[in-house]
């Protein structure tokens, strides 16, 4: 995120769905190895949620630069 903030060059979208695709990913981890908490799978959500509104906020951002 420092880099795009710096440079531009890349697209904060592209970071923000590899952090989510990453923490989808850990989180059918811990559940399929019956290892997650109530307390680490709310964490996981909210982080995940938080990401999601990220997401959804770059893309109308962008969508009002373009025009």
């Amino acid at each position: 995120m420092v880099e795009y903030f710096t440079s531009h060059h890349l697209r904060i979208t592209f970071i923000l769905d590899a952090g989510i695709v990453f923490m989808i990913r850990e989180v059918m981890i811990k559940v399929f190895e019956k290892e997650i908490s109530p307390q680490t799978l709310y964490a996981f959500s909210a982080f995940l949620l938080v990401l999601g509104a990220m997401r959804i906020g770059s893309v109308i951002f962008f969508q009002k630069e373009k025009h």
